[in-house]
């Protein structure tokens, strides 16, 4: 059994292989039903859901290929409707769904870290319940995450839902793709439509690099959503890495 583990963490995990595993991943059985709670056709649900994937993929490619091969880099990036990535022409239907899709990529270097401890501690529990806003459960199995958030009068509902989660490594990368698979009734809760993450962490001589790209879509969002999410994403970010450092130095 041990020397199965060596082995398994003895394989290059390059950024094609890493595009590769992405765009390959089965998707959740019942993701084309809550894309098409929005209103979506099963064709145009089958659709949105390809580009997203197309997108997350590429995306893994370009942020490992960075990660490994220059130096480390932080930062924090909230956007809406990406049309640009889709690269496709988009029917009504689509582009009204894809206009309310929220993403957000991020950036973090830890110095003197170990990329095992920095994964085990960015997905525990302790650390999630700490550093993300209204998380009030999050509760990480060996193939799913599931999450409960509180809301906010007037501006979004509470949320609950679940995600696959699925993970590679080797022994200085380590990949985590997770992909939405149920949520509750969106009478009670917030509408959850579509989500898609994928976050990175590579060893470098002086620490660790992370990445994470997240992809959304709920409820359609007017200027008043949008701005209340930017702003909760963008002030969030130096909570994040700075509860990260103070959890590892407590290990």
């Amino acid at each position: 059994m041990i020397l199965m583990g060596l082995i398994g963490l003895s394989f290059a995990l390059v950024p094609n292989s890493t595009k590769h595993w992405v765009q390959t991943r089965p998707s959740s059985p019942g993701l084309i039903d809550l894309i098409g709670q929005s209103g979506l056709s099963r064709d145009d649900s089958k659709t949105v859901m390809r580009l997203v994937r197309r997108h997350m993929s590429d995306a893994a490619f370009t942020m490992q290929d960075e990660m490994m091969n220059t130096s480390c880099s932080e930062s924090s990036t909230v956007f809406f409707d990406p049309h640009d990535k889709w690269s496709a022409d988009l029917n009504v239907s689509q582009s009204a769904f894809l206009e309310s899709m929220f993403g957000v990529m991020t950036g973090y270097c830890i110095e003197n870290a170990n990329v095992s401890d920095v994964f085990e501690t960015f997905m525990s529990k302790s650390f999630r319940l700490a550093v993300m806003p209204r998380l009030t459960q999050y509760e990480l199995g060996s193939d799913s995450i599931c999450i409960e958030a509180d809301g906010i009068r007037g501006i979004v509902k509470k949320a609950a839902f679940c995600l696959d989660y699925h993970k590679r490594r080797s022994k200085d990368v380590i990949v985590v793709h997770t992909l939405l698979k149920s949520s509750r009734d969106p009478e009670f809760h917030q509408a959850m439509y579509h989500r898609e993450a994928v976050l990175i962490f590579v060893q470098k001589a002086g620490g660790v690099s992370v990445r994470r790209l997240i992809l959304t879509r709920a409820n359609e969002l007017n200027a008043v959503s949008k701005a209340f999410l930017k702003q909760t994403a963008v002030g969030s970010q130096p909570k994040i890495k700075s509860i990260l450092i103070e959890f590892l130095a407590h290990e």
